[in-house]
């Protein structure tokens, strides 16, 4: 596979302010994941080289391998690859100044250092499906043989967390490598190269992007081993961290078997029979970054610091999966579901503090049927979708339940925030929405139109009517929404106050991009304008009027309160621009102009993790990334506009 276009190059790569502010990643499928900064230096706690997920999400992801630093011999010269920062703030030693390039093959990064004459290669990926890194080192180009000693070091501890401790690992060498022996055993080993054991804490690792958000800042990793070879032109060496004893040490054939798969996920996607640019393809490629297959299936909701959240697993499903595993999500979503409401998280203990995961089933199980028609699977969930309808009318947790003067969907519960809009923090909720939100509405209305299509798919006739009566009756009440002093819709009508809420947010899309709208062609056009207005950018929708009087336009605070308070009040978010295009391809039929919306994205791309998609960027220009570096609900609303603009 060649490098993609996602590659940064030249005098950029000796900007540190730039270079340690870019990011890679790369997942395994069981939840762990490896990322890092581009110049090498540790930003985040969350940068590592495994960061092992051993009993599927429900478990802790331990930090398990940190870094590993190269010292190059060639030609009596020694070239230092490493870069760090310390608590004092100084780098050293700096060994970005000798990148050449930082690109992607598939989702692989790869370093490219110039050392005089000699081009070295440097690899990172990880095996599917299990707990192991692979680092390789391919000799590109050089008039002689380098010698090359890699010092590798470990931590262990939880993700979210830091070690301050300085703990006797206990170290022992074996054939290839080393083991270290704690609660989730690991080793680092390589057949291709010498080795020497050590035990040596460094202290006092700044990470940067950890102060900066205002958190501890200051870590501690362990050097546990040097590997040493002599390495000739167009020879790999290659070294392993892996929680598997047995795990294959063939650098070559590791790597053959990652690109195959990638190959394969781009000739079986629809992409193949179509002409795409290829960010497109690169996002292809992200979207598998985000699936996890074991021990049961789902969707890490971000990385690097979000687990399972079923809000965002089931929007995403459709963009980022096959039928196949949207099949598997909804059936393992099924046992979940109580009260008529499905879990926040799929974290313990569950709770069910939201009004609105329940109806996304709905939509991610029409998309599986309308590619399938699986009626089989319909007529194995129906009664249970028509517990979860009952439950709304008759009432559930936090009052949501059904108005039966006008057939509308309401919520509210003091201290909760029960949509998407959730911010929360110190018991202030930033956006509590309280009343009848408009997306759960829309929501609502489209949930009943799929009940009363599919009795009559399993020919329930009279079933079917009934349906298709309190969707009649909800479509006539959604009216009440709108605005006729701003030509757009009301974000929250029937408030604790009595009036509605004018505020111009994102949240009146969902009532034109769902599969079912109950506003008028005039109505969407809008709408639609009214947001282009307010809200577009050219990475996604603001959550906020820029107008509004508590509009907040930079996310980037130093408190996890003053970001949690701009989180939804201006914070723009990209997954937002999948509904937007498709809602304006929709109502205006323009393929030409709802693909140009798209036109900033190759550069997002860019912008934090290469080849990803953030959760969020500032509402206000240059529109910084912020937030989680790779989102999943970003890449999937994406791909799937894209794709529904293509084949429609």
């Amino acid at each position: 596979m060649s490098q993609s276009d996602f590659s940064l190059k030249g005098d950029l790569l000796k900007d540190l302010n730039f270079i340690e502010n870019k990011e890679w990643l790369i997942t395994n499928g069981l939840g762990g994941y490896a990322s890092g900064s581009v110049s090498g230096i540790l930003n985040r706690k969350y940068h590592g080289l495994l960061i092992a997920c051993q009993d599927g999400l429900k478990a802790d992801r331990k930090l398990l391998v940190s870094k590993f630093e190269e010292i190059i011999q060639y030609k009596n010269k020694n070239y230092n690859l490493a870069a760090n920062r310390w608590d004092n703030s100084s780098v050293k030693p700096d060994g970005y100044l000798y990148l050449k390039e930082f690109s992607l093959e598939g989702t692989t990064p790869v370093w490219t250092y110039k050392l005089d004459d000699c081009i070295l290669q440097k690899r990172v990926w990880m095996k599917d499906g299990e707990n192991t890194t692979y680092i390789s080192y391919y000799l590109l180009k050089a008039s002689e043989p380098i010698n090359i000693k890699i010092a590798c070091f470990i931590n262990y501890r939880n993700h979210h967390e830091l070690t301050t401790n300085l703990i006797n690992y206990q170290i022992e060498a074996c054939e290839y490598g080393c083991s270290v022996k704690t609660e989730i055993p690991f080793y680092i080993l390589s057949q291709d190269a010498h080795h020497k054991l050590d035990n040596t804490w460094y202290q006092n690792y700044k990470l940067a992007i950890e102060e900066k958000r205002g958190y501890d800042f200051l870590d501690n990793n362990c050097k546990v081993i040097e590997f040493e070879r002599d390495l000739a032109a167009s020879k790999l060496l290659t070294i392993i961290a892996t929680t598997n004893e047995k795990a294959s040490l063939n650098g070559i054939e590791a790597y053959s078997e990652k690109i195959d798969s990638q190959i394969e996920i781009l000739d079986h996607s629809w992409i193949s029979a179509h002409q795409v640019p290829s960010w497109i393809k690169q996002l292809i490629l992200t979207a598998e970054q985000f699936i996890v297959k074991s021990p049961s299936q789902t969707i890490i909701a971000g990385y690097p610091w979000f687990d399972d959240w079923s809000r965002d697993t089931l929007i995403s499903l459709e963009g980022l999966c096959k039928p196949e595993v949207m099949k598997q999500v909804l059936l393992n979503y099924k046992e979940l579901f109580q009260n008529g409401l499905l879990p926040t998280r799929l974290q313990e203990p569950l709770q069910f503090n939201n009004a609105d995961s329940a109806l996304w089933y709905f939509i991610a199980l029409k998309s599986y049927l309308d590619q399938t028609q699986d009626l089989e699977l319909l007529r194995d969930l129906f009664i249970d979708l028509v517990k979860t309808i009952d439950c709304y009318f008759k009432g559930t947790e936090h009052n949501i339940k059904v108005s039966p003067d006008d057939g509308l969907l309401m919520a509210g519960d003091d201290g909760f925030a029960l949509t998407w809009m959730d911010a929360k923090c110190q018991n202030q909720v930033f956006t509590p929405r309280r009343g009848k939100p408009v997306e759960i509405n829309a929501l609502w209305y489209n949930a009943l139109l799929c009940m009363a299509d599919w009795a009559g798919d399993l020919e329930i006739e009279q079933t079917k009517e009934n349906y298709l009566e309190m969707a009649q009756k909800v479509r006539v009440s959604f009216q009440k929404f709108w605005n006729n002093d701003l030509n757009c819709l009301y974000d929250v009508i029937d408030t604790p106050s009595g009036s509605p809420d004018p505020s111009i947010r994102p949240n009146q899309i969902f009532a034109i991009s769902l599969p079912y709208s109950p506003l008028t062609q005039p109505q969407k056009e809008y709408i639609l304008k009214v947001c282009e207005a307010h809200l577009l950018t050219p990475f996604g929708l603001r959550t906020l009027s820029f107008e509004d009087p508590e509009y907040i336009g930079y996310y980037g605070q130093d408190s996890l309160y003053l970001r949690d308070s701009a989180y939804h009040q201006g914070t723009v978010w990209p997954w937002l621009l999948g509904l937007f295009v498709i809602a304006h391809y929709k109502v205006f039929k323009d393929k030409e102009k709802a693909l140009q919306f798209f036109n900033a994205l190759p550069e997002a791309l860019k912008k934090f993790a290469i080849g990803n998609l953030g959760e969020i960027f500032d509402g206000n220009s240059p529109f910084c990334p912020e937030g989680c570096l790779a989102q999943a609900w970003s890449v999937a609303e994406i791909l799937r506009a894209y794709k529904f603009v293509v084949l429609n």
